[in-house]
């Protein structure tokens, strides 16, 4: 988990392959990767970022 929250923004996003410096496929791994722990709970929301109104 400690690798996927690097990806990650405080405010819940994931981050752009400009700042991550990552390669598409890279970028498209990873944004799986990152769907896939928020499906299983296994990465939270954010408060303000999961929050429905």
């Amino acid at each position: 988990m400690s690798v996927i929250n690097r990806f990650i923004s405080q405010q819940g996003k994931i981050l752009s392959r400009r700042v991550n410096r990552l390669t598409l496929k890279q970028q498209r791994l990873i944004t799986i990767a990152i769907k896939q722990a928020r499906i299983l709970s296994s990465l939270t929301y954010n408060e303000n970022f999961g929050r429905t109104l």
